[in-house]
C-alpha cells in the first residue's frame, strides 16, 4: 500500500508481512511531517490515537511500514493473548483491537514481473 499524504486519512485495512488486516469500519488516522532544521532530515509520523498506534521514520515509506508493523505486533502480542497474561491496560488494548479488526487473512502472492 502507498503511504498516505500529510493530514488526516481514513484507513480500512493494514498490510504487513504477508497478512492483511481488514477493519470493521474505516478508522481516522493522521500523517504529519515534522520539518528538520538545517541539515536534519524531516520526520514522517503516522498515528492512530485510540490504540496509541504510531509509525515514525525519516523515510516516508519506512514510517508507513513501521505503522503497519506496529498494528501487526499489537495484534499478535495483545489481541491473540489470553487475558490472564495481560495487565488491565493490555486487556483494554486487546478489546479495542478485537473490535477494530474484522478479519486477518493472507495476502495473495505478488505477481511476477
Amino acid at each position: 500500500m502507498k503511504p498516505p499524504d500529510v493530514g488526516p486519512f481514513a484507513l480500512d485495512r493494514f498490510e504487513w508481512d504477508g497478512r492483511v488486516f481488514i477493519l470493521n469500519a474505516p478508522i481516522e488516522c493522521v500523517c504529519t511531517r515534522l520539518l528538520g532544521a538545517q541539515e536534519q532530515k524531516d520526520l514522517w509520523c503516522y498515528v492512530y490515537e485510540p490504540t496509541n498506534l504510531r509509525g515514525y521514520n525519516h523515510d516516508r515509506q519506512e514510517a508507513w511500514d513501521d505503522f503497519n508493523e506496529a498494528l501487526a505486533f499489537d495484534w499478535d502480542e495483545y489481541a491473540q493473548e489470553d487475558d490472564s497474561k495481560l495487565h488491565s491496560s493490555g486487556i483494554q488494548l486487546k478489546n479495542k483491537l478485537l473490535a477494530m479488526v474484522k478479519i486477518v487473512d493472507s495476502l495473495p502472492p505478488a505477481p511476477l514481473t
